[in-house]
């Protein structure tokens, strides 16, 4: 495989065949939440990096290969990197503590679609290798994307009462670090709020784990000044 092709380029979109070299859906998004119930006070929590088309056709709703469907991953991560586990304990927690079952969901709908990591592609491919992969890239995406000290440095900090325009929110990290985010907020419990959700990060990728950022391509489901509530 050429080392230096990005995903989605033209050189990768003409060669899509081999999606070894070529991510199939080579846009990963790094999928960011925010709940005030949930993991460190100072950063958000993952909620997975997911495969997206670079135009057109969206990855199947349940995932790419039912043969590598798993309901839990922990026993497999902890056997194979034990301090990886240690890391999604903290970053990576499911809301209701189930934390297995909802990285095996992540894995399953999503992590069996970044097609370069089918074991097919792998030069001497051990046992679960694949799964090792995913997880490590996000959560060494999700370290090295840490928000909250952009955002602070612009006076938008966790706060019950204030609410955050989201144009101030995104060009907080844009003028700071030079990255395009896409927001996402829930409506409150009767109606009358928005609250954020997540904040989704956009790449392209080289091979199995070279991240290059790229322009957000959803659109943000935040419309008006929202709460950005305290951990």
């Amino acid at each position: 495989c050429p080392q230096n092709v990005l995903s989605c380029s033209t050189e990768a979109l003409a060669k899509k065949a081999d999606t070894c070299c070529y991510e199939q859906y080579g846009v990963h998004v790094l999928t960011q939440q925010w709940n005030k119930d949930v993991g460190p006070a100072d950063m958000f929590t993952l909620h997975g990096l997911w495969p997206s088309a670079c135009k057109g056709k969206s990855p199947p709703t349940f995932g790419c290969d039912n043969s590598r469907r798993k309901k839990k991953v922990k026993s497999i991560l902890q056997a194979a990197k034990p301090e990886l586990v240690a890391d999604m304990l903290i970053y990576w927690p499911a809301s209701d503590n189930r934390h297995d079952e909802f990285w095996g969901k992540e894995w399953t709908r999503h992590g069996t679609c970044a097609t370069t990591l089918d074991p097919k592609c792998f030069k001497s491919y051990t046992q679960n290798e694949d799964i090792v992969e995913y997880f490590s890239n996000a959560i060494k995406l999700h370290k090295s994307h840490n928000y909250i000290p952009a955002l602070a440095s612009k006076g938008i900090v966790p706060d019950d009462t204030a609410l955050v325009d989201p144009k101030d929110f995104k060009d907080a990290i844009k003028t700071k670090l030079n990255i395009d985010v896409e927001i996402s907020c829930t409506q409150s419990a009767d109606g009358t709020e928005e609250i954020l959700n997540e904040v989704r990060t956009y790449f392209n990728v080289k091979l199995t784990s070279d991240y290059t950022l790229t322009a957000a391509k959803g659109r943000n489901s935040c419309t008006k000044p929202f709460k950005f509530p305290k951990k």
